[in-house]
């Protein structure tokens, strides 16, 4: 099917969706659009920057109003000033964060500055798979952040920082140190959605407090987060976006099988012996003496010695002295099981791993 959009009007594209454009010139976020795949339940807006012909490859495209509010805008004006290198950008869940990262992302792209995203989203990653934290520093503006290719990733094992603060904080300090170390310039934050209750309320500080950001970019209606980060750093508040449409747990299970197997897809069996695996530094030799459970379906991660992946992995099957694994990336490093678990073979979560959670992370119970 195709579409003709007159310059300066607006759509909204929703996932999953392919697009092609034909004639014209079209923009997302910042972003010149050529051709554009957007997962499912995600959606992002198009704005005809000339009279444009659009090809809907699949998916649909509604009418849009604005695409960019102006206080983003005006967030960007105050991200590219010189004092300002960490920018952290919070919000609740679906609040338009991802979308309002990527408008600042391609902004300091445009304006020249090597930029890196730091990705912290466990459960709903833009960067990376779930269960990870993702760092990325591309040279060119996209539209969706899950169009970045990561430059490294930080293996936590879980898609909740239940009872795991500390390796979601060791994260978020290593890849902060291998952007730092690539030469960024300016490096955004994009971390979990804010959510209410104290324990995240104190995920939030933590990270923010390893972080140190020089200015924070919160969403406008959420006036208790920002009373909350004003008493100690320098906020900007911005508008949510008008186009957002809020997603529930069934869409958002759906969006991380989706990069499930986008991450594993392809990839190939080896064989490894039980004694070089670990669980989240735990031997799993010495896990199965307590637990003897199945540890088919588990989803792990060959990572070095800080805990950046080298490859993603399920366990495909297991004997008593070696694992099978099904393994994309490169197989070097440590073998890490984390707590949860695939479905063998349509990568669909198949929940967590309970029984290992209460021995991995409380070993003396």
């Amino acid at each position: 099917m195709e579409t003709r959009i007159s310059a300066g009007e607006v759509v909204i594209l929703e996932g999953p969706a392919r697009i092609r454009v034909v004639e014209g010139s079209v923009s997302s976020l910042g972003a010149l659009v050529e051709e554009l795949e957007v997962p499912p339940t995600k959606s992002i807006p198009l704005r005809a920057v000339e009279d444009s012909l659009i090809e809907v490859l699949e998916g649909r495209i509604g009418p849009g109003d604005v695409d960019i509010p102006e206080s983003w805008i005006r967030a960007l004006d105050a991200v590219v000033s010189d004092d300002v290198e960490r920018i952290a950008v919070v919000g609740g869940v679906d609040t338009g964060k991802s979308g309002l990262t990527t408008f600042l992302l391609n902004g300091l792209l445009e304006r020249g500055y090597r930029t890196g995203v730091i990705d912290t989203d466990i459960g709903q990653s833009d960067i990376g798979p779930p269960t990870t934290l993702g760092l990325s520093i591309p040279k060119d503006p996209y539209p969706l952040l899950t169009m970045l290719v990561p430059e490294a990733l930080y293996f936590v094992g879980l898609t909740s920082p239940r009872g795991l603060l500390h390796r979601v904080v060791q994260g978020l300090d290593t890849l902060l140190g291998q952007a730092l170390e690539r030469g960024v310039e300016k490096v955004i934050l994009n971390p979990t959605g804010w959510s209410h209750g104290y324990g995240l309320y104190q995920l939030k500080n933590v990270k923010l407090s390893l972080y140190r950001p020089d200015l924070v970019i919160a969403f406008s209606h959420e006036e208790d987060v920002i009373s909350f980060l004003s008493r100690r750093y320098r906020v900007v508040a911005v508008e949510p976006p008008p186009s957002l449409k809020p997603r529930d747990q069934a869409m958002r299970t759906e969006y991380r099988n989706w990069l499930y197997r986008r991450y594993l897809s392809g990839g190939e069996t080896v064989e490894v012996d039980m004694d070089e695996v670990e669980v989240l530094g735990y031997p799993l030799r010495s896990l199965m003496e307590r637990w003897g459970g199945d540890l088919r379906g588990i989803l792990g991660a060959y990572t070095t010695g800080e805990g950046l992946v080298n490859a993603l992995f399920t366990v495909s099957d297991a004997s008593e002295e070696r694992l099978r694994l099904y393994l994309s990336g490169d197989a070097w490093g440590i073998p890490t099981l984390g707590l949860l678990r695939l479905d063998p073979e349509t990568f669909c979560e198949h929940g967590w791993v309970e029984e290992l959670i209460g021995i991995v992370l409380d070993p003396e119970s």
